[in-house]
């Protein structure tokens, strides 16, 4: 394609060349009027004749050098390069990296390790993944917790920057392990876990209250489930239930058929720890000191069970029906084994059909330390404290 392409351009160059020819030849023995006229489209003929070659020796010269850039042996030998600091700056520019997120960046990459070109090696999230895990353990030793908070937000910015994610198109490509949300209603959600996953469907621990008649979706109906493998996209995948049986340990498991149908979602900001852990929470009177916001909380505390949290919020289950846009301060183990404290404002309450309330919780205030702990219970980073 390439070679008519340049050959239909030389072709209309010679064409050109020839009626510049003949235009010359006229206006050598034609009148004077005739000769400056002709003279003066020889004049544009010639000049596009030139752009026209030029055109082609640019055309085939770009398209030489893109054909080179995109082979194995040039990929490769880009790979292997050293990091420079033009590739330092060129991620800091794409990922939208604070001084402090560039400092950590360098010192990983260059000062530590000296990677080759970094931004074919952050395109690997397997292999990227265990540098900030090792920086980590070097921060958690020291108790740096604002470099450890920079280095989370680092991690956040480039894996959504540079993650490139295989987007999956069917159910029989679900990882084992991958926890299903079924959410019933607005607010009350269950856990199914992927046990196995093979040609026969998909097989998935259900929680002992979704035996209820009252709750548990009949056999043949579709259920809709949520669910984020490792390292991927959220996905809603909406599956027909098949039967219900018991694992060899008698544990309760709903038989899925396989399914085609799994929407991408977007992907939340913070990630969510599941838990299912006691807790302590009272109520909180916020007052307003000129520019800055006191929180007074009560004494006296109630019981509640955290479902989850993030580093934006958690989740607490209740049997008092507390309702929403109220504070509340909460104390537990917020995915970690060790007690924390933060100070939320509800934002929504949730009834469930045994009586319990669910609260939607959003923080406003909590220490660098815990969100620290949270994020590495999320990355899977082990923790110190």
């Amino acid at each position: 394609m390439k070679n008519n392409y340049t050959k239909n351009l030389l072709r209309a160059s010679f064409s050109f060349l020839a009626i510049f020819s003949a235009t010359s030849l006229y206006a050598q023995t034609g009148s004077p009027i005739a000769a400056r006229t002709g003279g003066l489209i020889a004049n544009v003929i010639v000049g596009f004749v030139f752009f026209i070659l030029f055109f082609s020796i640019f055309w085939i010269v770009n398209k030489r050098i893109t054909t080179y850039k995109n082979s194995p042996a040039y990929l490769e030998k880009q790979k292997n390069k050293p990091t420079s600091e033009k590739n330092i700056s060129e991620v800091a520019k794409e990922a939208q990296l604070v001084k402090e997120e560039i400092s950590i960046l360098r010192d990983i990459f260059v000062n530590k390790h000296n990677t080759p070109n970094l931004i074919y090696q952050l395109r690997d999230v397997e292999s990227t993944d265990p540098f900030f895990q090792e920086e980590f353990q070097e921060l958690d030793q020291l108790q740096d917790d604002e470099a450890k908070s920079f280095l989370f937000s680092l991690r956040h910015k480039i894996f959504t920057k540079y993650r490139q994610l295989l987007i999956l198109q069917h159910s029989q490509s679900i990882p084992v392990n991958t926890i299903f949300r079924w959410t019933p209603e607005k607010g009350i959600h269950y856990n199914l876990f992927l046990k196995a996953n093979n040609s026969s469907g998909m097989y998935a621990t259900i929680p002992p209250i979704m035996l209820d008649e009252k709750i548990k979706p009949a056999a043949l109906t579709k259920v809709s489930l949520n669910f984020e493998p490792k390292n991927g996209f959220p996905y809603q995948m909406e599956a027909r239930i098949v039967r219900y049986d018991k694992a060899k340990d008698g544990t309760p498991l709903v038989v899925l058929a396989h399914t085609g149908n799994l929407v991408p979602l977007s992907k939340r900001t913070a990630v969510r720890v599941e838990l299912n852990t006691e807790c302590q929470f009272s109520f909180v009177k916020a007052e307003v000191n000129g520019k800055k916001t006191v929180y007074n909380h009560a004494e006296k505390t109630h019981p509640g069970t955290l479902e989850d949290v993030s580093s934006g919020g958690c989740r607490i289950v209740t049997k008092l029906p507390i309702k929403a846009d109220q504070y509340i301060y909460i104390k537990g183990l917020l995915g970690s084994q060790s007690e924390e404290e933060a100070i939320g404002i509800i934002i929504r309450t949730t009834q469930t059909r045994d009586n319990t309330f669910i609260l939607h919780i959003r923080f406003v205030k909590i220490a660098k330390k815990a969100v620290n702990k949270i994020m590495a219970v999320a990355c899977g980073y082990k923790s110190a404290g």
